[in-house]
């Protein structure tokens, strides 16, 4: 019984990308979330139209952030809004 299961705790949007990649990959997931509905905060973005990405540059983007923008690079050089977006299409959703 080699059975992978994984517990993600918050719907929001990592946590929804999180468990809908792993249940793609043939895992059992649970997720938790403690609020009436999942992705509130997703659902609100963009005055209501799902803003998912922001069409700015990296290091334009970075700048906004002052003296933690050299630590958000890291994580943003090696998955952006190009990057979210194809991982989208690969699950059939296409973004306007």
């Amino acid at each position: 019984m080699n059975e992978k299961r994984l517990l993600i705790i918050g719907a929001g949007p990592a946590g929804l990308l999180a468990a809908g990649t792993a249940a793609r990959l043939g895992v059992t997931t649970l997720l938790l979330e403690k609020m009436e509905q999942p992705g509130r905060k997703l659902r609100i973005t963009g005055k209501g139209r799902c803003n998912l990405t922001n069409q700015t540059d990296l290091q334009e983007f970075i700048s906004h952030f002052g003296e933690n923008g050299p630590f958000l690079y890291q994580a943003f050089s090696r998955y952006f809004t190009t990057d979210l977006i194809s991982f989208l299409r690969t699950l059939g959703i296409e973004t306007v």
